[in-house]
């Protein structure tokens, strides 16, 4: 009897086990069936000559080409090798396809991106390229397409998940991919949303304080003459007039009243609670819209807006390098995911012995930041405020129409079909065009209408206007900035530059260094731009390429870039600066730190840039500190009290995975914005406020340095005015209970930023919990903050609701290039350059790039001399040759 029990349980293992290899062998086949040959020699059609693809260890590509037409092809085929499931993603979001392959779950996301109009943009942008545009998307369509003819039935595991095969890749593809980075980096559709609520909530006058402004005396991009060291705001409340007054003067245009100010009222609590009534409700007619655009960066996994916000940049001339040659850094932040946004690539031309290396967007052909045997170049956010909404009154008459420059117009009307995986009838609605863009106020709050007519029963329209929607050639300004010798050529490209603008730094190997802002600024009829408006602030044209900040070899012989302001004449509106260009710069702190490690210093070298590209110092953990200090010299605290705060005066500002200090600051951080704005905006448009970073982060700064603003004087329970001490030390000790609450330990030895501070890498469907260990990286413990030069950002909304520290935001990739050795350039790139789970390039990158480590890329003409490559040979295909 038992020896029959014992054969049953053998053969039960048995079976577990020929279950367990054959899924496993199934696995194995789902994950590393599309790898591709990185070896060897295959023929291709599209190609003229034999192109040569070496890879090293890291899997960045070396392309060998004998003429132009052949480096595009390759590079379209070896992006579809890599990241063809990214590629097809990103353009199905811009063409509103992601029905198709989702199902009927995300057809309001189509519907939302079909109405911004992303795919009838870039069809039609196509058609007005330049000869030498259309020529590269050809020739990259036709490698991406060459690539997909070969592999199509052996497709990554995600075309298997879904069940879907790529459609044929068209330019226009490409085109859309470009427009949706440019819709990405933008954030004014946000805060204009999110503003407007606050100005409707408490008027003008009072809601400026809640507005973000940049210091007065910088830091700028390009320095003044003379500058101070310390950076203050401009406490005469005479500098926000112009604010205030165009405020007041677009409400009156868009409310029906003014909010009145009556100085009977004996404190300023008796005064908002007496008129802190919207006026007509006019956000509301953005709430559904908004409210879409939310939950597509939720579907994606952007849990905050902070992720279009952040990068670094900066250049020193040979007077300060140890080498005596330039050398430039850059560190863009971005979502932080699987696959990552970059992919980087090295160009040879073996005709003419010319090399360009850098990082691409896949489904993109351009090299966005990089160098060339001459110059290197690298980019930030301008932060430009690149889009609004207007109101548009209807006709009392015939409903669907409005008026426009005193006329009466009809919207153009567009059918659009949407196929939806497993639901034969395919989806219809109306896209509805103004004068001035879409309207987006007639979208419900659970969805889109899909009724082909507009609501009668609202007497607005609200228009969006966007500089996407506007012709630029991008594809032109990279191709010659990639191709640029010097200075002067370096410009000439950026004069195509549209979408999205940037700040771009620039060294050569002639010792010279420079700085540009490029791309379409709007000017306006004001300067007064960040709620929704009427028509009377319409855009009036761009600024002049001329006309924009640059500057060529400065006598600080450093350029910094941190999504700071280019100049004080462009840093914000409150001073009634006809040069508006936005609110939304990032705080000054990363550029101050940049700036304090390089202004003192001569003979910098390339070590040097790493340690400052991964220095996780905040200078805004040390401002607000003091003002804590400061708050706690009073002798009447409690010994318990002052022990916490002892934490953080022996501080240096480090935000180390193992330190208490940083997580204790991050956490009086939320409690002070808790207590300087929750208590006045509410719960709902407090998380709405504090989405963006950068507006809390900047608003709080100038409150707790001026030390005059009614954002002071009101406590929560309406009974006493609060000076900003008492904001202070309540906000610290609210903290400290927090922490002990969540961490479940008063012993604040074991509290350590790396135990709610990790990040994880995280794939589109890593949200399948079968698939998350398949397709996620991490999570990892993580150094730095928001606000540190090695940015990890969390957000704000997630740290209020339950302590969530998580990262989402941080450097998506950095770059170091010596021009006195073009040929090697210094990176890393996480999590790695592979989109195919299971390859060993996959997430190769990460560990070195959580430790601050770099690899070496060998740029150079000899390149094969330095490392060991997988070496694939493209040859055309026998009887055909592309012309």
């Amino acid at each position: 009897m038992l020896s029959k029990i014992l054969k049953n349980i053998i053969g039960i293992i048995i079976f577990l086990i020929i279950v367990f290899i054959t899924l496993f062998i199934l696995f194995k086949h789902l994950t590393t069936k599309s790898f591709y040959e990185e070896t060897g020699r295959t023929e291709v059609e599209g190609l003229r000559e034999k192109t040569e693809i070496f890879k090293d260890n890291f899997g960045v590509p070396h392309i060998v080409a004998g003429n132009e037409n052949d480096i595009y092809f390759a590079l379209g085929y070896i992006h579809a090798q890599d990241r063809m499931w990214q590629m097809d993603i990103s353009r199905r979001v811009a063409e509103g396809k992601l029905s198709e392959i989702f199902g009927y779950e995300v057809v309001e996301y189509d519907k939302l991106f079909r109405t911004i109009g992303i795919n009838k943009i870039s069809e039609k942008l196509y058609t007005e390229l330049s000869p030498k545009s259309k020529e590269i998307l050809e020739q990259y369509t036709n490698g991406i397409n060459a690539f997909l003819n070969k592999r199509i039935k052996q497709l990554p595991l995600e075309f298997d998940v879904l069940d879907y095969k790529p459609e044929k890749w068209k330019p226009e593809h490409s085109i859309m991919v470009m427009r949706l980075v440019g819709w990405e980096l933008t954030i004014s559709w946000y805060t204009d949303f999110v503003f407007g609520k606050i100005a409707e909530r408490f008027g003008p006058e009072m809601a400026v304080d809640f507005f973000p402004s940049y210091p007065a005396n910088g830091p700028f991009i390009v320095k003044p003459k003379k500058t101070t060291s310390k950076i203050s705001f401009d406490t005469n409340s005479t500098i926000n007039q112009p604010a205030h007054q165009l405020l007041k003067e677009y409400s009156n245009h868009i409310y029906n009243e003014s909010f009145p100010i009556q100085k009977k009222h004996t404190t300023l609590y008796d005064h908002i609670n007496s008129y802190a009534t919207p006026y007509n409700n006019l956000t509301s007619l953005l709430e559904s819209f908004v409210d879409k655009c939310l939950s597509y960066n939720r579907f994606i996994g952007k849990d905050c807006l902070s992720y279009s916000s952040g990068s670094n940049s900066w250049v020193i001339s040979g007077k300060k390098s140890e080498t005596e040659k330039p050398i430039l850094a850059n560190d863009p932040h971005l979502l932080l995911s699987i696959p990552s946004r970059w992919y980087e690539v090295h160009l040879n031309r073996k005709d003419i012995h010319k090399n360009i290396s850098g990082f691409t967007i896949p489904g993109t052909p351009g090299i966005a930041v990089g160098c060339n045997d001459n110059i290197s170049w690298g980019i930030t956010n301008l932060m430009n405020d690149d889009l609004d909404f207007y109101l548009l009154e209807r006709d009392t008459i015939v409903k669907t129409n409005y008026i426009y420059q005193n006329k009466i117009q009809r919207p153009d009307s567009t059918p659009e079909l949407i196929k939806v995986k497993d639901i034969k009838e395919e989806v219809e609605f109306t896209v509805w065009n103004t004068e001035l863009g879409p309207i987006v106020s007639e979208l419900e709050k659970t969805g889109f209408s899909n009724e082909s007519r507009l609501d009668p029963g609202e007497k607005y329209y609200l228009a969006l206007k966007w500089t996407g929607e506007e012709f630029s050639d991008e594809i032109l300004a990279f191709y010659e900035i990639n191709n640029a010798k010097n200075w002067n050529e370096f410009r000439s490209g950026l004069k195509h530059l549209g979408l999205p603008a940037l700040n771009f730094i620039y060294a050569d190997n002639q010792g010279n260094i420079g700085y540009q802002c490029a791309g379409k600024i709007p000017v306006r009829k004001s300067n007064f731009a960040y709620i929704p408006q009427t028509t009377e602030n319409e855009w009036v044209s761009y600024m002049k390429f001329e006309e924009l900040p640059a500057s060529f070899n400065p006598e600080e012989n450093y350029i910094i870039t941190a999504n700071n302001p280019p100049t004080k004449e462009f840093s914000d509106n409150r001073t009634g600066s006809k040069n508006y260009i936005s609110i939304l710069f990032e705080p000054p702190y990363r550029a101050e730190r940049i700036d304090s490690l390089l202004s003192t210093r001569n003979f910098i070298s390339v070590n040097d840039f790493k340690l400052i590209q991964t220095d996780i110092v905040s200078l805004q953990a040390k401002e607000f500190c003091s003002y804590l200090f400061e708050a706690f010299s009073d002798s009447n605290y409690k010994s318990e009290d002052t022990r916490y705060v002892n934490i953080l005066k022996r501080w240096d500002y480090k935000f180390n995975t193992s330190s208490p200090a940083p997580l204790l600051f991050a956490q009086f951080e939320i409690e002070l914005y808790k207590t300087l704005f929750e208590e006045k905006l509410g719960t709902e448009l407090f998380k709405n406020y504090i989405m963006i970073k950068n507006v809390p982060v900047r608003t709080a700064s100038r409150i707790l340095s001026e030390n005059t603003s009614w954002l002071l004087d009101i406590d929560t329970n309406k009974s006493k005015i609060e000076n900003r001490n008492q904001i202070l030390v309540k906000s610290f000790k609210n903290a400290v209970t927090k922490i002990k609450e969540t961490l479940k330990t008063e012993d604040y030895n074991k509290w350590t930023w790396g135990e709610l501070h990790k990040i994880t890498m995280n794939h589109p469907l890593g949200v399948v919990t079968a698939l998350a260990p398949i397709l996620n990286i991490g999570p990892y413990e993580i150094s730095g903050s928001g606000t540190t030069v090695s940015n990890a950002e969390y957000s704000l909304q997630r740290a209020f609701e339950n302590q969530n520290y998580s990262v989402f935001v941080g450097t998506s990739m950095r770059m170091i290039a010596d021009m006195s050795n073009t040929g090697n350039t210094i990176t890393i790139l996480p999590p790695g350059q592979s989109g195919q789970p299971e390859h060993p390039n996959y997430s190769d990158q990460m560990r070195l790039w959580l430790n601050g480590e770099y690899k070496i890329t060998y740029t150079g003409n000899d390149f094969l001399k330095y490392a060991t490559y997988k070496h694939l040979i493209l040859d055309p295909k026998t009887g055909y040759r592309n012309e």
